[in-house]
């Protein structure tokens, strides 16, 4: 379609300059061909017609009009076969400025003990907040259904998957869970099963008696435990995590290393 566009516009062009050409040697012609007047005197000579005055006034009326297309016939194709390019170019030069900008975020995160991901294409929210929003979604759901109480889901995924997920992610925790095959053996073990579950995922709505449901849930898992007492709880788990993480992470980077010297 780009071969094509810029043919298009060279051949427009190049007419255009034709036309051009062409109209500019019509009116110098017009213009030197002029009957020749009778040897009169000036004084006795006639006034001019009407013809004779409007004549150059439409001569510079048409001379115009034909600057005016040329103008339009050479600058519509030269602005078409110039914007690809200059499309192009800009779409490179914004890529090349969001990676730089990516790549200044993650060296600041990365500096403060953050690990930052990086999104290959835009959608709505941050990724952990879709993938907590798709978790929440099936847990409102069991809860709203009578299916487990707000303690019990809680306990469930805290001392479940939750416990993996505070150490690998879910794709690797599947490649483990195909065994020695991998996430090949997984795919062709689960995929029936998993993709059955997904067809049953709720979608709760939150209406009040929902939200009523859930809040009285919560108040009877916390008891007597202020929002002080909770915080501690979860920051001194969360702090030894963090710190068990980063000692088996360089543990992984030192057997990497010598692996590479050997």
């Amino acid at each position: 379609m780009l071969a094509l566009s810029t043919f298009a516009g060279t051949i427009l062009m190049v007419l255009g300059v034709v036309f051009i050409v062409a109209a500019g040697v019509a009116i110098t012609q017009r213009g030197r061909t002029r009957a020749a007047s009778p040897d009169i005197p000036r004084a006795m000579r006639p006034g001019p017609s009407d013809p004779a005055l409007e004549t150059p006034l439409l001569q510079k009326l048409q001379g115009w009009g034909v600057i005016l297309v040329a103008f339009f016939v050479i600058w519509v194709p030269f602005v078409w076969l110039r914007e690809p390019s200059a499309n192009l170019q800009q779409e490179k030069d914004l890529k090349t400025a969001a990676i730089a900008r990516g790549q200044r975020a993650t060296e600041f995160y990365t500096a403060i003990g953050k690990r930052a991901v990086r999104l290959h294409k835009e959608v709505p929210g941050h990724v952990a907040n879709r993938l907590q929003a798709a978790l929440g979604r099936e847990v409102y759901h069991l809860v709203s259904e009578g299916v487990v109480s707000v303690a019990d889901v809680d306990a469930a995924l805290s001392w479940g998957p939750g416990l993996r997920w505070g150490i690998m992610g879910q794709v690797l925790l599947n490649h483990l869970g195909g065994g020695q095959g991998g996430i090949e053996h997984f795919f062709q073990q689960f995929t029936g099963p998993m993709t059955a579950w997904w067809k049953v995922l709720g979608s709760p709505v939150l209406t009040p008696e929902v939200q009523q449901m859930l809040t009285d849930g919560v108040h009877a898992e916390v008891g007597s435990r202020s929002i002080d007492e909770l915080e501690a709880e979860r920051d001194e788990v969360l702090l030894g995590l963090l710190e068990l993480r980063a000692q088996a992470e360089n543990r992984s980077a030192g057997r990497k290393s010598a692996a590479r010297v050997g």
